[in-house]
């Protein structure tokens, strides 16, 4: 069976690392697998993907009447690779993409919601139609989590099935002390101090303005230092707080890394305020390593509570309940966290394994195209 993902631009983010874990489920279950990016770029991910086993086509995203070259070049595409599955992640533009596979003559699409889409007024009636279109095209829908799902009907009226995120847990496992001790070491973080761990892009929708106003606040605990690991704000706004309150010795900008799995091991804390996600995978690694763990109460984030987590919760995503929580999390330090956060692994390395969403995702696959076309 052929299966070709559609993708923007291929970067080391969610869905492509997700997919990058799955290739091995996939070709083992005779799988040939296709990526088509539509990125203005193929992506710096690209390779990773490669060598993962995706065979990898570049179809630049056009707008306006352009739109229509771009929309027969993906029906050269598919017709050229002949797909059984067309797997579409895209929002932008999705309706046409199934269109084009529909006109290449592929029978089995299926789209994976990967946010919360707060689309309102006219935007999100078209939106509506645009997901009803795909539908009638016999589009099967997936979300990628309960808030997603709930959005989906309550919002366009679109029905998706749940098939969690997944991680890699074999990587994202607890530390051993010495390996705790030795992260803490080489991002030089004393003894004494009391790491907090962000990882993310630092756009509006995280929040990390709330994290650095509620260390401003806790101006007491002069031991308390703040990572922002990811990309920062892109207009630099997170810097220029910090800057504003005098914090630059207790708050880093880090940047992207490659070995977030480190910043992890040598936290204290993972702080997620976001305003709200799709499902969250970093959380899920923090929360797969060990680490105690802030939440923000927001669609996307509160869905772990269904998976019995023990998580320190922030009421809002606003400065103030950042604050509270923290101050939670620094009363009952190094008292009792640890058995609850054994419980934390046990429960993501049980429930979101990439052997276990990449075996739903094949289910889905062949529940439309049938099992024959394996057999084959």
């Amino acid at each position: 069976m052929k299966v070709v993902h559609i993708m923007n631009e291929l970067r080391p983010s969610g869905a492509e690392v997700m997919l990058r874990l799955a290739a091995p489920v996939w070709i083992d279950c005779g799988v040939d697998l296709f990526i088509v990016s539509c990125g203005s770029t193929t992506g710096a991910y690209a390779k990773m993907l490669s060598s993962a086993g995706y065979r990898i086509y570049s179809c630049p995203r056009q707008r306006s009447w352009k739109s229509i070259t771009w929309f027969y070049r993906l029906i050269r595409v598919f017709k050229e690779v002949q797909p059984e599955v067309v797997h579409v992640h895209c929002e932008a533009q999705a309706p046409l993409i199934v269109l084009a596979a529909r006109f290449a003559g592929v029978r089995t699409m299926i789209r994976t919601v990967h946010s919360v889409f707060q689309y309102t007024g006219l935007l999100r009636a078209r939106k509506t139609l645009e997901r009803g279109l795909m539908r009638t095209c016999r589009t099967r829908n997936i979300a990628i989590s309960e808030s997603v799902r709930l959005n989906e009907m309550e919002r366009f009226r679109n029905r998706t099935r749940l098939i969690n995120n997944w991680i890699d847990v074999s990587h994202f496992r607890p530390p051993t002390k010495e390996e705790r001790r030795s992260a803490r070491k080489e991002l030089g973080v004393n003894g004494a101090q009391k790491l907090i761990v962000s990882v993310g892009n630092g756009c509006d929708i995280k929040n990390y303005q709330s994290v650095v106003r509620a260390i401003n606040a806790l101006s007491s605990s002069d031991d308390l230092i703040y990572f922002q690991v990811g990309n920062e704000h892109c207009d630099g706004a997170d810097r220029r707080l910090v800057d504003e309150l005098n914090l630059g010795e207790r708050v880093k900008f880090i940047g992207p890394v490659a070995n977030v799995r480190t910043y992890l091991w040598a936290s204290d804390v993972y702080i997620m305020p976001s305003l709200f996600e799709g499902f969250g995978l970093a959380a899920a690694e923090a929360l797969a390593c060990g680490v105690p763990c802030i939440f923000s109460d927001v669609p996307g984030l509160k869905d772990w509570k269904e998976k019995g987590l023990e998580i320190i919760w922030a009421k809002t995503p606003a400065a103030v309940c950042v604050e509270q929580a923290l101050l939670h999390f620094l009363k009952i330090h190094g008292s009792k966290h640890s058995s609850l956060c054994a419980k934390n692994v046990e429960i993501i390395h049980r429930d979101i394994s990439a052997k276990k969403g990449a075996s739903a995702y094949l289910e889905s696959y062949l529940e439309t195209v049938g099992s024959s076309v394996i057999e084959r």
